[in-house]
């Protein structure tokens, strides 16, 4: 610390009022960003993705990002639900077959059943 202090050329209180004002700012920047930024629940995008693939049937990432964002119910981007579609995948909620470079995605038993679970979650008025 004495050497930066030294380095800068101030004295101990200029440089302590320095650190305090950059520290007060940061507090101030983060605040104002987790404040801005929207809550996101965590099942959300999982919900939205389920349902649309249920009511729509087989999907590419491309496709049911569009349709999502067609729909007015998602703010995700493509990167987003391509990344969830592999998670959901791997869970074994949906299956997916390649043809002509893309995935198709579709909903399998187990993707059924976690999504009438996750809507009996929201729809539970003590869940809320």
């Amino acid at each position: 610390m004495a050497e930066l202090r030294a380095l800068l050329g101030v004295t101990l209180l200029r440089f302590t009022h320095s650190l305090t004002c950059v520290n007060s700012n940061m507090q101030r920047l983060r605040i104002e960003f987790n404040h801005d930024r929207p809550t996101l629940d965590y099942n959300e995008l999982k919900r939205l993705l389920l349902r649309t693939l249920l009511d729509r049937g087989p999907m590419d990432g491309a496709s049911l990002s569009q349709a999502l964002l067609a729909s007015g119910k998602s703010r995700f981007e493509i990167h987003s639900v391509r990344m969830a579609l592999v998670r959901y995948y791997r869970q074994g909620l949906l299956k997916r077959v390649r043809s002509a470079g893309q995935f198709t995605y579709t909903l399998t038993d187990r993707g059924t059943r976690r999504l009438q679970w996750l809507e009996e979650q929201t729809s539970d008025p003590d869940r809320a």
